[in-house]
């Protein structure tokens, strides 16, 4: 009998032990890789799915790819080729990269193929990217331009910052901010911003602070 009692003395807190990890693993949300094959502008089928992948069957469009990772808790990664991704699905104030700009919500990097060849263009629809807080951005080897925002009050032409941005390799261009007050035609951060070997070119906050970057973080 003592046996038997010393055995479940083990056995139980092993077995609560393996349901704890269980959960863990359950939880635990991997890093996902998207591999954009597509320059249309189009929405996700399904987001959470954990499939990049438009109402056309296999078709991985850059916004598809954004709403995966943005449904996904893991630190994802998207890989554009070369091409111009231009949006042409207006619409702003909605913080689901449903439409107008693309909004990030999880940790994220996208890198493309190089500044001349990989183009993010906003079609001056709405800015390119808004980050959020305490979200992980990381942008290298693209070019962000056509961004446009003239909601009084709305600051960040291209890129509106409120996490953590990491901009390498890349150009900010031709971004514009036309109202006021829109601080940052090119780039707006209230959070952490770090630029290493990029271009921030031609940029404009017409009736604002900082056509380039204006950064409070």
């Amino acid at each position: 009998m003592k046996h038997a009692r010393l055995l479940i003395a083990i056995a139980f807190p092993l077995l609560l032990l393996g349901l704890f990890f269980t959960t863990l693993q359950t939880k635990a949300s991997p890093s996902a890789t998207f591999v954009v094959n597509s320059t249309v502008d189009a929405v996700d089928a399904d987001p959470g799915d954990g499939v990049c992948e438009t109402a056309v069957a296999g078709q991985c469009t850059l916004r598809a790819a954004v709403m995966e990772a943005n449904a996904s808790s893991g630190k994802d990664t998207i890989q554009l080729p070369a091409g111009t991704f231009t949006f042409l699905i207006s619409g702003t104030n909605e913080d689901a990269a449903l439409s107008g700009d693309l909004d990030i919500l999880e940790d994220l990097s996208i890198t493309g193929s190089g500044t001349a060849t990989t183009i993010i263009d906003a079609n001056r629809l709405d800015r390119v990217f808004q980050n959020f807080s305490m979200v992980d951005l990381y942008l290298s080897n693209l070019t962000v331009q056509n961004g446009y925002i003239a909601s009084p009050g709305t600051p960040g032409g291209g890129i509106s910052n409120a996490g953590t941005l990491v901009i390498d390799n890349s150009t900010v261009f031709s971004n514009t901010t036309y109202t006021t007050p829109a601080h940052g035609g090119g780039i707006y951060s209230s959070g952490i911003l770090t630029i290493t070997e990029s271009a921030i070119e031609r940029n404009l906050a017409q009736y604002s602070n900082g056509g380039g970057i204006y950064s409070t973080g």
